[in-house]
């Protein structure tokens, strides 16, 4: 029987995504090649996974799962002092040790940066929509422009037959 990993008691937590989209976690302990990380809601066994913190990517398959925990295997080898120090970056940066932004990415409350998000959506489509009537009514305006240069091209010969006509008293 293989030997377990060496496991590094850790509390980081961090954002996982999985089949689901993307949530938050927690991960309570790392190995070389594995992590025990808790979730609301754990993935099956089996689902692949990307866990971050900060600049750290990990890409991992979840192995068993239990209530709100779950294990997790890497097929890399996780750089545990990196997730160390993101750690600690983003701890000193939320207690103003740190320059903002050295760990992690978001600097706004997560609700803050989904209310911009949706109303710059909102604000985005009605843009959309008033470029289209413009677009719509233009294609109108040339298309009507058009009809009525060829409407008199049509007419203008037998108007002037008949206005000709009129003016000499002769009969068409």
């Amino acid at each position: 029987m293989k030997p377990r990993e060496m496991r590094q008691t850790v509390l980081i937590q961090a954002r996982m995504r999985g089949r689901e989209g993307w949530s938050d976690v927690l991960i309570h302990n790392v190995s070389a090649h594995g992590m025990l990380l808790r979730s609301a809601t754990a993935p099956r066994p089996g689902t692949y996974l990307e866990i971050r913190k900060s600049t750290t990517r990990i890409i991992a398959r979840a192995v068993w799962s239990k209530g709100q925990f779950c294990g997790v295997r890497t097929q890399d080898i996780i750089d545990i002092n990196r997730l160390l120090s993101n750690a600690a970056e983003a701890l000193g940066a939320a207690i103003g040790l740190s320059a903002p932004g050295s760990g992690d990415r978001r600097t706004k409350p997560r609700q803050a940066v989904m209310k911009a998000t949706a109303w710059t959506a909102e604000r985005n489509r009605h843009l959309g929509a008033k470029l289209q009537f413009i677009a719509v009514a233009v294609v109108v305006a040339l298309m009507a422009t058009f009809l009525f240069e060829l409407v008199m091209a049509t007419l203008s010969s037998p108007f002037e037959e008949a206005v000709g006509s009129l003016k000499t008293g002769q009969s068409l």
